[in-house]
């Protein structure tokens, strides 16, 4: 039978947002940033992620992510970069938010409503799909950052 190894320590996530997530190394005790696009085979959230330290190499795990929508996270590092008197990027970094929330608004209001809202023997996913890709296209073009 082979041997598991449970030497890994667990980690809460320290610092959680958008694009990154922080925590601390338990075995060197350096603070590690893992970006959510080119570390994970996935964006998020995590609960329960085995990762390597960016210092010392150790293995950790990390657990405690948020699971707020990504237009908050934006919001939130907009009051960050308030507090920190950054104002331009607080504008900027609402902005996105701001065009975040509305791609999610008009998904779940041209979407998902009339998709849920329909009788079950009548939904088509394939054409839910294809509508989607469509409303993705269009909303892209309108865009100033990529929001799927």
């Amino acid at each position: 039978m082979a041997s598991t190894d449970y030497s890994w320590k667990i980690v809460r996530i320290s610092k959680a947002d958008y694009e990154t997530i922080e925590a601390t190394c338990e075995h060197c005790g350096e603070a590690c940033t893992f970006n959510r696009r080119e570390d994970f085979s996935h964006v998020g959230p995590y609960a329960g992620e085995n990762v390597n330290c960016t210092h010392c190499g150790r293995e950790f795990r990390i657990v405690g992510d948020t699971i707020n929508a990504p237009h908050e996270l934006f919001i939130f590092a907009a009051k960050e970069h308030f507090r920190e008197k950054r104002y331009m990027l607080a504008v900027t970094t609402m902005a996105q938010a701001w065009e975040l929330f509305f791609s999610m608004f008009a998904e779940a209001t041209f979407l998902y409503r009339p998709f849920f809202s329909s009788s079950k023997g009548t939904r088509e996913l394939a054409k839910l799909r294809a509508l989607q890709a469509a409303m993705r296209q269009v909303l892209r073009r309108s865009t100033h950052c990529e929001i799927f």
